[in-house]
């Protein structure tokens, strides 16, 4: 591998964790730009009872102090089988998509400087990623050995890129338990597409989202100190399979 590549390739996961960091609502530091659509998708102040009663009676976060309803959203997530978390700018086209199942994932990143996106799998410490030329070359991989992997899974060196290997439910629990602003003491409950929430807010205007029913899940983050960016988290439980890609190649060439 060349030096220049893994450096490279470094910078790029830390650019990615940094994401992933933000997806779980820890950070508010994304520059997205732009005025963000702070109503659009706003939870519902009412909903028809019926579609309510299905849901079950709540589940007593609404007694607990905003701490302590913080601290259970990041417990659940912690201890969930899985999860689909996407992370949208404001004015931006999906910046993430990723399906996480313990210390594995698997998605796409975008690049929204560049209009390029690329895969990303990882599996423990191994992380591969596949993207077409536009890709590659925003992410800084050299004319050789981005001709030769264009539109094939390469296999990022381990050590270099640790950011990459940094989605997972831990991850996103312990950003989800820390905060950049301080929490509004008051929790409040509404209705988020019809689903009973509890609403934690940050004295900065982020809000987090847990299910009022059930398990204490995070549903959703508005990250509106940075421009309204959304964060949604579904698909609790799920079995992704995630797997290794398969027709890895090589990126072992001079650059």
């Amino acid at each position: 591998m060349p030096t220049d590549t893994s450096r490279r390739l470094a910078r790029l996961g830390a650019t990615v964790l940094l994401v992933a960091l933000a997806a779980a609502g820890c950070t508010h530091h994304s520059k997205g730009g732009g005025a963000g659509s702070e109503g659009a998708g706003a939870p519902t102040a009412a909903k028809p009872a019926g579609a309510e009663a299905k849901q079950g009676p709540p589940n007593g976060l609404e007694r607990k102090t905003a701490a302590e309803v913080q601290r259970a959203a990041a417990a659940t997530l912690k201890n969930a089988k899985s999860v689909h978390v996407t992370f949208t700018g404001p004015r931006q086209p999906l910046l993430l998509d990723l399906r996480i199942q313990g210390n594995a994932s698997s998605g796409t990143v975008a690049i929204a400087s560049a209009g390029a996106s690329f895969q990303v799998t990882s599996i423990g410490r191994d992380t591969w990623i596949k993207g077409d030329d536009r890709a590659l070359r925003a992410l800084g991989i050299p004319g050789a050995a981005r001709q030769r992997v264009a539109g094939h899974w390469f296999k990022a060196p381990g050590q270099q890129v640790a950011g990459l290997g940094g989605f997972s439910l831990d991850s996103l629990a312990s950003g989800v338990g820390r905060n950049e602003s301080p929490l509004q003491k008051k929790v409040e409950q509404t209705l988020l597409d019809g689903r009973k929430v509890i609403v934690l807010t940050q004295k900065n205007g982020a809000k987090l989202y847990i299910s009022n029913t059930g398990p204490a899940f995070p549903l959703r983050t508005d990250l509106k100190a940075s421009g309204s960016g959304r964060v949604v988290f579904s698909e609790y439980g799920v079995d992704f399979h995630i797997t290794a890609p398969v027709d890895v190649v090589d990126l072992n060439v001079a650059g």
